[in-house]
């Protein structure tokens, strides 16, 4: 039941991280970050003894992939100050004020993890579906396809390249409806995509919009609301304590053969 909780509560901590990152909630989003990798390095040193290497590979994925995210958070609330259409009485400008060397050292960083997490990403992908006999790995490989794919379009996020990064949206929503198993919870793919489409929308308002309303961020919060209840209904809604699990397949319970 321990692990059910670390997975559960790391992913719920990622939603509040963004759910505070888009209303620029520093004070939150740096809490729910820190959970969030706690949470993460936890499960990990949980399963380290008991998973298999594709199984962890795809843990590490998920902690570089939170690492990046953390880091481009944290260079966007220290030192940009957001559109003057984005204005919240709580966040008043870059909390040290806009440095744009180090704000671009902290996005280099950034990148740098999810270049990491995308290398190791892949070749998990690569090596798992050269294994003779490996339907089950192969289904499990499929099932976590779509985390690689939200790392790139984050990726493409941080380049400013907004029609590569809705590509990946694109692809990523065809993963979670068309690749994951039928028997996983339909709750948990709810709440995967009401994230992605959060996600999407706070894309759009940021990088095709340039910010000119308030809206898009507003539809992100209500989306990312959402995906936080339907989180917590899948955790409790499994008749089974070993069946609970809100990450994605290789991920999550041990006993597979966790993005």
């Amino acid at each position: 039941m321990v692990l059910v909780w670390l997975e559960t509560a790391s992913f719920l901590s990622w939603v509040v991280k963004d759910f505070s990152w888009v209303l620029l909630i520093p004070e939150t989003a740096w809490v729910a970050l820190l959970c969030a990798l706690i949470f993460e390095s936890w499960d990990i040193q949980n399963h380290w003894k008991v998973a298999d290497r594709y199984d962890l590979a795809g843990r590490f994925v998920l902690l570089l992939w939170i690492l990046g995210n953390g880091t481009w958070m944290s260079s966007e609330l220290l030192y940009e100050n957001p559109s003057k259409n984005i204005t919240f009485p709580w966040f008043q400008g870059a909390l040290l004020g806009p440095r744009t060397y180090v704000d671009r050292e902290l996005k280099v960083l950034a990148g740098s993890f999810w270049a990491l997490a995308l290398l190791l990403g892949i070749c998990t992908q690569m090596l798992g579906r050269s294994q003779q006999d490996g339907r089950a790995l192969r289904s499990r490989l499929n099932a976590d396809l779509w985390v690689i794919f939200w790392v790139l379009k984050d990726f493409f996020w941080l380049l400013a390249l907004p029609w590569n990064a809705l590509a990946c949206s694109v692809i990523i929503f065809y993963c979670l409806i068309d690749l994951r198993p039928s028997t996983e919870p339909k709750v948990l793919t709810a709440a995967l995509i009401s994230w992605l489409c959060g996600n999407t929308l706070w894309l759009v308002g940021e990088l095709l919009l340039a910010d000119t309303s308030v809206l898009p961020r507003a539809l992100t919060c209500i989306c990312l609301i959402g995906s936080f209840g339907l989180g917590i209904k899948n955790f409790f809604e499994q008749e089974e304590p070993e069946a609970r699990n809100i990450l994605p397949k290789s991920m999550g319970t041990v006993n597979h053969g966790k993005l």
